[in-house]
C-alpha cells in the first residue's frame, strides 16, 4: 500500500501524476548508464536521452533503430535496460490506472 500511495496515490487528485516523474526518473538513469559503461560510444547512439526514453514507454516506438541496430555488449548496460523496460510497463500500468479511477 505504501508503494501504491508514492507511486499513484490514493483518491482524487493529480498522485497518478507520480509514475510520470518515476518515467523521468528512469530516463535520466538510462542516459547515466550508457555514459558510464561507454555503450554511447560504442553503439554509436547519437543522442542517449531519445534511446533512454525509447526505451522506457513500452507501447511507443520512437525510432525502429534503437530495436534493431543497437545490441547492449555491456552486461550491466542491458541487464538495467531489461529492467528499464520492465519498470516502464509497470509505471504506465499505474499511470493508466490512476487516470481510469481504478485508485479511487
Amino acid at each position: 500500500m505504501t508503494f501504491l500511495n508514492y507511486s499513484i496515490g490514493y483518491g482524487y487528485g493529480y498522485g497518478y501524476f507520480y509514475s510520470l516523474v518515476g518515467m523521468a526518473v528512469l530516463v535520466l538513469v538510462g542516459v547515466g548508464v550508457l555514459r558510464l559503461t561507454g555503450e554511447q560510444k560504442k553503439q554509436q547512439i547519437p543522442v542517449d536521452f531519445w534511446y533512454s526514453l525509447d526505451m522506457v514507454l513500452p507501447i511507443i516506438r520512437l525510432r525502429e533503430a534503437h530495436y534493431e541496430e543497437v545490441d547492449l555488449v555491456s552486461r550491466p548496460a542491458r541487464i538495467y535496460f531489461y529492467a528499464h523496460k520492465t519498470l516502464g510497463y509497470l509505471l504506465l500500468f499505474f499511470f493508466i490506472a490512476g487516470l481510469s479511477g481504478l485508485t479511487k
